[in-house]
């Protein structure tokens, strides 16, 4: 589990690498890119804490026209983004899957 943790961190990571002052947040939810910024450094730190609102919250912002999404195709990077978005499900998906067999 330690792993997908550390991989949707590695995920994130990319992301906020990506943000600089000339980002352009008008289709998210951020009225600038501090705020953006702000939930990016707020989400790593949650799934480090394994926060399971905040990994839940993540699984809107990947989501399709959501919040990543958006901010990739209004910045140049969205075939990159399909990349990030598919290793997220992955590890989501894995980790939610772990949880469930680990009940039998």
């Amino acid at each position: 589990m330690k792993e997908k943790h550390s991989e949707i961190i590695k995920i994130l990571t990319i992301i906020r690498s990506k943000i600089n002052p000339d980002t352009d947040v008008t289709w998210t939810p951020f009225d600038t890119v501090e705020e953006l910024l702000n939930m990016i450094d707020n989400s790593i730190q949650g799934v480090k804490r394994k926060d399971k609102a905040v990994i839940n919250e993540l699984r809107y912002r990947f989501a399709p026209t959501a919040t990543f999404q958006e901010l990739a195709m209004s910045n140049g990077w969205g075939d990159e983004y399909l990349i990030l978005a598919d290793r997220f499900d992955e590890a989501i998906k894995e980790s939610w899957l772990q949880r469930l067999l680990s009940k039998f």
